[in-house]
């Protein structure tokens, strides 16, 4: 569909902005750029809707979770070899699928990177743990 708006209407990027609650500020659903766009576009209307917002008394904006370069273990974790392993795995997805990018991105406008913390139930991380785990960060 955004294709089609792009092809229809000329359009070279699209920012939407969703309203958490007027306590919270909003938050930066989709900032994207089409094909053809002028290097900068993105960074550019992003901006603009940041300020824009701005000045009808929002104050507060996200761009939710995103995808960090590493992982990295935190208390209880008992099992090295397989948190290596996952490390790893995760690592090197992150790489391939250049999964920082986005973050990059936030630090230009600045944002910056909040911790996500994901926490494993006891002996969930045998080998099927594993792969499940990797198997999600493919996808």
């Amino acid at each position: 569909m955004l294709n089609k708006l792009h092809s229809a209407l000329g359009l070279s990027a699209l920012v939407v902005l969703a309203v958490l609650a007027p306590s919270n500020g909003m938050h930066i659903k989709y900032s994207v750029d089409f094909p053809g766009a002028s290097s900068g576009t993105v960074e550019y209307i992003a901006t603009h809707a940041i300020q824009e917002a701005s000045k009808t008394g929002r104050d507060a904006f996200t761009f939710g979770a995103g995808a960090t370069g590493n992982l990295t273990a935190r208390h209880l974790a008992k099992s090295t070899r397989k948190l290596y392993l996952l490390q790893h795995a995760y690592s090197a997805l992150a790489r391939e699928f250049q999964l920082a990018n986005k973050a990059e991105f936030r630090i230009k406008l600045g944002g910056y990177e909040d911790p996500l913390f994901n926490a494993f139930p006891p002996h969930s991380l045998g080998p099927s743990g594993v792969r499940d785990r990797v198997q999600f960060f493919k996808s």
